[in-house]
């Protein structure tokens, strides 16, 4: 038995539109992403700093916000209110003297890398504080904090 010949191979023409479909949705998907994406983490950043300015501001007007912090560990709220209280209360007067800059990753120093975002406190220009954030859902959460190193005068 004498099996018939195959037909010849159809090629098709390079200027197929449908081979150029896949690829170009590809490229217009990581174009989309590209550009989404950082302006997405300018305004976690910025809706971070303005959250930690309304905080500061509602603690130095009242010195009872242990329940109320957004903190990870009643613990962690016990010895933060106060300090924050002290730190923010001077804002009463000159709250313009606040700057709050967010940032993404762990606070410098920390090796657990546990916080998603860190925000750093100055008053008059002045490094006060550090907070060590977590923010899913759009639920801001302190996790920790840390004071600035003191800077020690050189001997030499």
């Amino acid at each position: 038995m004498v099996l018939p010949p195959f037909p010849p191979r159809v090629r098709r023409s390079s200027g197929n539109p449908r081979r150029i479909i896949l690829p170009a949705l590809i490229v217009l998907v990581a174009i989309i992403l590209v550009i989404w994406a950082p302006r997405r983490e300018a305004r976690r950043l910025d809706d971070i700093s303005q959250r930690i300015t309304e905080l500061c501001d509602a603690v130095a007007h009242d010195p009872d916000l242990t329940s109320r912090l957004p903190v990870a560990d009643p613990l962690l709220a016990r010895r933060l209110a106060p300090m924050l209280h002290s730190l923010c209360e001077p804002l009463r007067d000159n709250p313009r003297a606040l700057e709050v800059t967010a940032a993404s990753g762990d606070a410098p120093g920390f090796a657990d890398d546990a916080a998603a975002y860190h925000a750093v406190i100055r008053i008059g220009g002045v490094h006060r504080l550090t907070l060590r954030l977590a923010y899913e859902d759009d639920r801001l959460l302190i996790i920790g904090y840390a004071l600035p190193t003191a800077t020690l005068p050189s001997t030499g």
